[in-house]
């Protein structure tokens, strides 16, 4: 019987809310120690921004007393992101190292003049000190960076000049060191690395062995010994999955988490697949989160409802469900962990709740700095010097500092600073922030105008962890991204460390979103808690500004005979009063506790339901309303999701659901927002389907005539216009041109 198993390149998440893992499916013939050939050879898609290195890149050493090597199968575990090729370098002196190199079947520089350009590697030290310089023969070089012995990111970016280019890893002087995860594309890069498309196609012609990997990143790891290997020669390939109906855990301000996991376990043969209900399976959780019971409904579902207290103290961003046959794991999920916080203020019964809240704030990524949020600097936490914050600008809606000199003619320093405490000896850490530069010749020095520096005070004498990074944007008006990975020496004995980000001399920076959290990998900005604690309080102290004015207010209108009671929520008027137009003509009069209208246009007032406590429309429905002036709205709300016969029935889409889109009649338009927030590395969707066969989505940047699709996944913040071109048929144009979806 042949082989029947899927080996498409990824099976992405199925689960309800698509948090969960991505799954891939390899074949190997020698039970996982090699996986087999690419049934394709994809070519890079270089506009995209796709990985052009590929794993048999052409490379040699340079200098004399250099060389160059292989990480054998042994040695792929120390290797990171799920690669499996890295490189032993040892330079011979200075300009030491290893080049990688073009021939005619490997043009590694493609695009116009002028086109961006990102090298980056992973790189570690080995056995002693190493600096090393990542460069792009004649267009770019960094500094020579100082390796340490993890694993940590580095690149250097340049221009196209539409040439062919050798790949420099060049030392200081004689040193050892590894690299792994090279990643040369065009545009501005990722966060990480992700493997050219050819090398993520090994392993996709069948063979005796049928692999499946679950983790999460959208890539399939090229480390054969990530997948769970199962002989399929002779018969389907054979599989069971864990298919998510809910899949939440989320951690409230006390601590506790409240943590809903209802799956069905689904048989895969080949190409079938069907829900599995027998005996021989079961449902548990990693050994960080504890035992969490399962219960197998009777019509095969399994479900865990239950909540765990000082939950918090776990210190968990996520942890793992696998389903198992005896002690074989056959698949596995990773649920992430939220953590919510609420706060409700009352102001006062008089003017009713002010409410702030923070919801979702995810802790899988602690930020140590104090203060990013830059509302008000505080002694000892965060400063500036020869900086402020910009009030005029924000950066996807957070503050920004202005850090500027001009006309100096000896370094003043001027610097954005944080005190971070707590860190730990021999850990890794990274820096990022957002920059931006209205103007590259401001800087004195040019590229070292503007450096990120670390240090630590131990018996009153300063060191540096590092040397001085550049920070100096590439490109004017543009906001990018820089970022350091360092390890702390095991001599690190500082309570507190300096981080800073600062301008030597002359220039004009704008910075924001700062961030450090451990771990050799930028992560996401998120405040600090502490920052977030900072912003409720400033909201509870304008809540007490607010009611003291209302308090100030009552006091002032019972001297006239008006009296407030907010605990029953009326308004008393003593005695008989009148109220009079700007021309002195009364309009309406207030007597013995009833509003007499004899003085009101009747064309402007038709109702009776004006009652003691509140004005009661009696459900009357308004038409062809017109309002002129101010309109103070105490409450508006926009219903997220709401169905309607099997059909979206609103005009806003929240989160990773399943939705099915309404059918519009001819000439008719609607505007739909669409909101899936990131709130883990992992990426989400909302998975979108037309109402009928007849209907379609398009891009913006695609033709009406277009056939368009049917099914669509959509995250982040994106708009959709629906219209209906015909009783028959309705398009759903896509605000986003399709190759940056």
């Amino acid at each position: 019987m042949a082989v029947r198993g899927e080996y498409s390149i990824s099976v992405v998440n199925d689960g309800k809310d698509g948090q969960s893992a991505y799954t891939f499916w390899r074949y190997s013939d020698d039970n996982g120690k090699t996986m087999t050939k690419a049934a394709t050879s994809p070519i890079p898609n270089v506009a995209n921004g796709d990985n052009q290195f590929t794993y048999d890149q052409l490379y040699h050493h340079n200098g004399a007393g250099s060389s160059v090597s292989l990480f054998t199968e042994g040695e792929r575990g120390e290797l990171v992101l799920g690669t499996s090729v890295g490189y032993h370098v040892t330079a011979g002196g200075g300009n030491g190292g290893v080049f990688f190199y073009q021939d005619a079947a490997h043009r590694l520089l493609f695009g116009k003049t002028g086109t961006p350009l990102v090298l980056s590697c992973y790189m570690r030290a080995v056995g002693g000190a190493a600096s090393v310089s990542v460069g792009i023969e004649g267009r770019a070089s960094s500094q020579f960076y100082p390796l340490t012995a993890d694993w940590q990111r580095f690149e250097v970016r340049a221009k196209s000049d539409d040439q062919g280019h050798a790949l420099l890893f060049y030392a200081y002087k004689a040193c050892k060191f590894d690299i792994c995860c090279i990643q040369f594309a065009q545009g501005q890069g990722v966060d990480t690395w992700q493997p050219a498309p050819k090398d993520a196609a090994i392993g996709t012609t069948a063979g005796k062995y049928l692999g499946v990997a679950s983790w999460d990143k959208p890539y399939p790891p090229m480390n054969s010994t990530l997948y769970q290997w199962t002989k399929v020669e002779g018969k389907d390939a054979e599989l069971y999955k864990l298919h998510a109906l809910e899949e939440t855990a989320v951690v409230d301000d006390k601590g506790v988490c409240k943590v809903v996991l209802i799956y069905e376990v689904h048989h895969v043969i080949g190409d079938f697949s069907e829900k599995y209900t027998g005996n021989d399976v079961t449902i548990n959780t990693d050994s960080r989160v504890g035992k969490l019971n399962f219960t197998k409904k009777a019509t095969g579902e399994w479900e865990c409802v239950t909540t765990i207290a000082d939950f918090v103290k776990k210190n968990l961003g996520s942890f793992n469900v696998s389903v198992q046959k005896g002690a074989q794991v056959l698949d596995t999920r990773v649920i992430p962990v939220t953590y919510a916080t609420q706060v409700l203020l009352e102001a006062n019964q008089k003017l009713g709740e002010v409410v702030a809240s923070v919801r979702s704030v995810s802790k899988l990524i602690h930020n140590l700095f104090v203060g990013s949020t830059f509302l008000e600097p505080i002694e000892g936490v965060w400063s500036m010097v020869g900086a402020k914050v910009d009030d005029t600008l924000k950066y996807n809606n957070s503050n920004v500092v202005f850090i500027e000199e001009h006309g100096a003619t000896q370094d003043t320093y001027h610097s954005l600073l944080f005190n971070v405490s707590g860190l730990a000896p021999n850990t890794a850490y990274t820096i990022s922030a957002m920059v931006c530069t209205d103007n590259l010749a401001s800087f004195t020095g040019g590229n070292n105008g503007a450096v990120l520096e670390v240090i630590q005070t131990t018996n009153g004498k300063r060191k540096r962890l590092f040397d001085p990074i550049s920070i100096v944007p590439s490109t004017m008006n543009t906001w990018e991204k820089v970022e350091h990975t360092f390890t702390t020496p095991s001599t690190l004995t500082s309570e507190v460390v300096e981080v800073k980000f600062m301008l030597l001399r002359n220039g004009r920076l704008w910075l924001s979103q700062p961030m450090m959290n451990q771990g050799n990998m930028a992560a996401d900005y998120t405040a600090n808690i502490k920052d977030i604690q900072l912003s409720l309080a400033q909201i509870k102290v304008t809540a007490n500004t607010i009611s003291q004015s209302v308090t100030d207010l009552s006091t002032g209108l019972e001297s006239v005979g008006i009296h407030l009671n907010g605990a029953e929520k009326k308004i008393t008027l003593h005695g008989d009063t009148e109220m009079v137009d700007a021309n002195g003509k009364r309009v309406a009069m207030f007597k013995d506790g009833k509003i007499i209208t004899e003085a009101i246009d009747a064309d402007k007032v038709v109702t009776e339901g004006i009652q003691s406590k509140t004005i009661d429309a009696k459900n009357a429905t308004f038409e062809n309303v017109n309002i002129k002036g101010d309109l103070t709205v105490g409450r508006l709300r926009y219903k997220a999701n709401a169905i309607k016969n099997n059909k979206l029935d609103c005009s806003f889409i929240y989160g990773s659901e399943n939705l099915t889109m309404p059918v519009l009649n001819y000439n008719e338009f609607m505007r739909i927002t669409v909101l899936v927030p990131i709130v883990t590395r992992v990426v989400t969707y909302a998975q979108l389907t037309v109402g009928r066969n007849t209907d379609c989505f398009l891009y913006e940047d695609e033709s009406l005539l277009d056939q368009g699709r049917k099914n669509i996944s959509l995250s982040g913040f994106i708009e959709l216009i629906g219209i209906g071109v015909s009783s028959a048929k309705t398009i759903w144009i896509i605000k986003r041109e399709k190759n940056k979806i």
